[in-house]
């Protein structure tokens, strides 16, 4: 289960209107999601989503994105390194990875921040400025 609030900002004096693709990972570990929920309005695509958002001059303007995928083996992968395709880091990215707390034997691909227990969970966080990343977000166990 992935879930993301996205902050886009309008830096320009004019209005403009961006068409985005939210991708998913589909390969031989990852299937097409089940369940996709946007508070945009969205249309289905072979490997994502395509939203069209308006901003305002100088505008910030956020969306929300969900999506449940069911796993073909113990990896999952968060795409983030096509954010380099806009030719700009990310200013912020924030991230937070809840597992089970009885799950040792894992790897994420970017180094923890923190990582807080629960009863029977835990969550690892890190955060990201300017973030151009080389790879994805990829959590083996």
């Amino acid at each position: 289960m992935v879930s993301g609030l996205y902050f886009l900002r309008n830096l320009t004096d004019e209005k403009i209107t961006a068409f985005l693709f939210y991708p998913f990972p589909i390969d031989s570990f990852h299937s097409y999601p089940d369940t996709i929920f946007s508070d945009q309005p969205f249309t289905k695509a072979d490997s994502g989503i395509r939203m069209k958002i308006s901003f305002p001059p100088k505008a910030t303007k956020t969306f929300y994105a969900y999506y449940e995928q069911k796993l073909k083996s113990k990896t999952a992968r968060y795409i983030v390194k096509t954010t380099r395709q806009w030719q700009r880091a990310l200013d912020l990215a924030k991230f937070e990875i809840t597992l089970p707390k009885n799950l040792s034997n894992y790897k994420i691909s970017y180094p923890a921040d923190s990582i807080k227990e629960e009863s029977s969970y835990q969550k690892i966080y890190f955060t990201r400025r300017n973030f151009f990343p080389q790879e994805d977000v990829i959590i083996n166990w």
